[in-house]
């Protein structure tokens, strides 16, 4: 029961973009993997850039989510999202069958673009490979 309780508290501190209780969780062992990388998810859509990139480098599989991590940065127009995660590595090649209208339109408008690929380079100043944002929250 301890384990079920530790658990949906760090999935709550995630949605609430609260990296020092993540950490602390994590730190004791919790699963970050559970729920199909439910912290990470929730990190992603919120733009929890700081919690993002610490998950990751505890082992969190930004892999696994790559279509839902690119459309749901697409679908917000989080530009320094979708920068981020494109510097993780993440192919942005998305399966739109299941995709809503607005972002199969975003996508055929932006994605091979000149447009695009200028918003991502003016969204953030040259940063490193792995970069780290004040708070965790943009």
């Amino acid at each position: 029961m301890e384990q079920k309780h530790n658990i949906t508290e760090f999935w709550r501190a995630a949605e609430q973009g609260d990296l020092q209780t993540v950490r602390q969780f994590v730190e004791v062992g919790v699963d970050i993997h559970s729920r199909f990388e439910y912290a990470l998810r929730t990190a992603l859509q919120n733009g929890y850039l700081d919690m993002v990139d610490f998950l990751v480098e505890k082992g969190a599989d930004i892999q696994s989510m790559k279509e839902r991590a690119f459309m749901e940065a697409a679908r917000k127009g989080n530009y320094i999202t979708l920068r981020y995660i494109l510097a993780l590595g993440v192919d942005p090649k998305l399966d739109l069958r299941q995709a809503p209208e607005e972002v199969r339109e975003w996508i055929a408008q932006y994605i091979n673009s000149s447009t695009l690929n200028d918003k991502l380079q003016n969204s953030l100043a040259e940063k490193p490979d792995r970069p780290s944002f004040n708070e965790g929250k943009l």
